[in-house]
């Protein structure tokens, strides 16, 4: 439930930059170690194949700590918590950077860098929800998650730069370093953010109390779902886009990372155009349906590129499909907290977040395997293009 907003405008500001910087912060840390991979695998004389392993065992630890999402709330209060997150996750990327020849040390480096990026989305949306005006919650959640694709671009920029000025180490130092500083230097914001906060018995709960509740209500049961669909949809685009362009286009790889980044950048102009969409002109519901259908069509075009497409029509549709794929993030977070009951925001977030969780795994899984079988991009992109348009049902249907 979005309360009336505390402390007017300069409350709202502050609380919309204070959640941006640590999305941002989160974001940059856990996106710095795909980068570096290939000089920390080259040092440890590691398989550079077993980044592949580094999501699965990241989001898992998220999973794992969302599910204590209440207890950390009640304990710490939601920007304690966000303080906290930021520099357990500089101090997971520095242990990346130890000169040790150990497998162990990026495990845990990679468990931490996860049991950070858990609760920052459910802390945030606790942080917003009491200073939020119910007329702007869309636009605010909308920009908080920018930070998203903004800690993934400068993830790209400034790293090799850093490289290029020093080495892969001091880059990884600088990054997690930068992250535990900040987090250090935001302590103080904490009694003035969490001055409302009121602890809601989170730590009473059993362990799946949250998703219970999120399930009991219809409208936050579709959300649920139909975030589960668009977040396996997201990551799809941004697993095999780039070698679908590659191997099927025949595009170079330099011209293929082009086309990807064009992707990105939409997502975050995406992100602000749904919201006032779904502000000013359409209901939030509505506007989810028409981002589901945009999103499958263009998903659908992309599985049917080859090389006689002109590149600026690809351009087009990978800008369509990008600026949809991520623009309903806040959206739903924006309509769960609408839903939640007064003081659960952060944890029917969590809630929420564990179930697109699901879908960031499972929908790279069932794209490779219908690649597998069919030896064709363009059954697996038609394949999610389904999935996701049963997500713009269930958004359909997320109505009071």
């Amino acid at each position: 439930m979005i309360r009336p907003a505390l402390g007017g405008h300069g409350a709202l500001i502050v609380s919309t930059a204070l959640t941006l910087l640590v999305q941002s912060l989160a974001s940059l840390v856990a996106l710095s170690v795909p980068v570096l991979w290939p000089e920390i695998a080259a040092v440890r004389r590691l398989d550079s194949a077993l980044i592949g392993f580094y999501p699965a065992i990241m989001y898992s630890a998220a999973l794992f700590v969302l599910l204590h999402s209440g207890r950390l709330l009640d304990r710490f209060g939601p920007m304690g918590l966000s303080v906290a997150c930021v520099i357990v996750a500089g101090i997971g990327l520095a242990l990346f950077m130890v000169p040790l020849p150990s497998l162990l040390l990026c495990v845990a480096g990679a468990l931490l860098i996860g049991f950070g990026y858990g609760p920052i989305t459910p802390a945030s949306s606790q942080i917003l929800s009491s200073r939020v005006p119910p007329r702007m919650a869309n636009l605010i959640f909308s920009i908080k998650q920018t930070g998203v694709p903004i800690g993934g671009i400068l993830a790209g920029a400034v790293i090799p730069s850093l490289i290029a000025w020093s080495s892969w180490r001091i880059a990884g130092l600088l990054i997690a370093g930068g992250a535990v500083a900040i987090g250090v230097a935001l302590l103080p914001t904490v009694p003035a953010m969490d001055r409302d906060h009121l602890p809601t018995g989170g730590g009473r709960r059993k362990l799946l109390d949250p998703l219970r509740m999120l399930m009991a209500k219809r409208p936050m049961r579709n959300l649920a779902l139909a975030s589960l669909t668009f977040a396996a949809m997201q990551l799809c685009l941004a697993a095999f886009l780039t070698v679908h362009l590659v191997q099927t286009v025949h595009l170079s790889l330099i011209d293929a990372g082009a086309v990807f980044a064009t992707t990105q950048l939409a997502g975050v102009a995406g992100r602000i155009g749904w919201a006032v969409m779904a502000d000013r002109f359409l209901s939030p519901t509505a506007t989810m349906v028409a981002l589901g259908l945009q999103m499958a069509v263009a998903f659908t075009a992309i599985g049917c590129f080859g090389p006689s497409w002109p590149l600026f029509l690809m351009v087009a549709i990978c800008i369509l499909c990008g600026s949809s794929g991520s623009g309903w993030v806040g959206l739903v977070l924006s309509e769960l907290v609408r839903f939640a009951p007064p003081g659960d925001a952060g944890i029917i977030t969590a809630a929420a977040q564990i179930v697109m969780f699901i879908g960031v795994l499972i929908g790279p899984l069932l794209f490779s395997a219908v690649l597998s079988l069919t030896g064709e991009f363009r059954a697996a992109f038609v394949a999610i293009a389904v999935f996701t348009l049963i997500g713009a049902g269930f958004a359909a249907r997320a109505k009071t």
